[in-house]
């Protein structure tokens, strides 16, 4: 039996037909829904030392919401906390941003499509290997 993943897309993104592709991907392992869609964002409440302004892990886990069953994963196209592109909000929750790496991906012929599968995937085996659950143990 696949596992479900609930997809959570945060904000404004400049290409949109990436989740398309996401959502239609095949997996042995897990199953891929769009869960719903955040389009108006607050304002970030953290600037960085280089002024930039991040979403800190209090600020998205009130975004998101309570964790449901299973693995549900946020994408947003805004920095996060520390510069991560991927943060634990909550034992079933992470969030992913592609901000910050996008020039790398760029830079590198790496489509974004690839990257976010490969993260969801990384992030799966960690929820997978930790009993269906994070855990900072």
């Amino acid at each position: 039996m696949r596992s479900k993943i609930q997809i959570l897309i945060l904000g404004f993104f400049p290409d949109e037909s990436i989740f398309k592709n996401i959502v239609k991907w095949k997996s042995q392992l897990f199953e891929l829904s769009i869960e719903t869609r955040i389009q108006n964002l607050p304002e970030p409440s953290h600037r960085s030392m280089y002024l930039n302004q991040n979403f800190l892990d209090a600020q998205l886990s009130e975004i998101m919401g309570n964790d449901s069953e299973g693995l549900r994963i946020g994408i947003i196209f805004a920095d996060l906390e520390e510069n991560y592109y991927v943060r634990k909000i909550s034992d079933k929750t992470a969030i992913i941003s592609f901000k910050s790496v996008q020039p790398y991906l760029s830079a590198y012929n790496i489509s974004i499509e690839n990257f976010l599968i490969k993260t969801i995937y990384s992030l799966y085996t960690l929820y997978l290997e930790s009993n269906c659950k994070y855990s900072d143990e």
